[in-house]
């Protein structure tokens, strides 16, 4: 059975590990727009944008940094309108308690 989601818009953190590369040809497949998050490895982030071909871009951001977090949101949301899924493939750990962190993010997701 294949699946369309041609107007559908994911957005992957850490793109670039070997589970995101996974989840990238997974959703290439399916007619998905990946906007594909990477931390430090822009190189590795646009070798992997090539297998999502022209539905992809990559967006850089330290998710550990809650500014960058929201700023990478919001330029996925500029170019595309929306996000219908998150795949949370990144691993940051907070120092603090997620209640004391800011929800704008959850802000702009609702």
């Amino acid at each position: 059975m294949k699946i369309d989601l041609k107007d559908h818009v994911i957005l992957l953190t850490v793109a670039t590990s070997g589970i995101g590369v996974s989840i990238v040809r997974l959703f290439s497949q399916t007619g998905a727009t990946i906007a594909m998050h990477y931390n430090e490895n822009e190189k590795k982030a646009k070798s992997i944008q090539e297998i999502a071909g022209n539905r992809s871009q990559i967006f850089q951001a330290d998710l550990s940094n809650p500014e960058q977090a929201e700023e990478c949101f919001e330029k996925v949301i500029l170019t595309y309108g929306k996000i219908d899924t998150l795949i949370n493939n990144a691993g940051v750990y907070l120092r603090s308690p997620i209640s004391e962190k800011t929800n704008k993010m959850a802000g702009l997701l609702g």
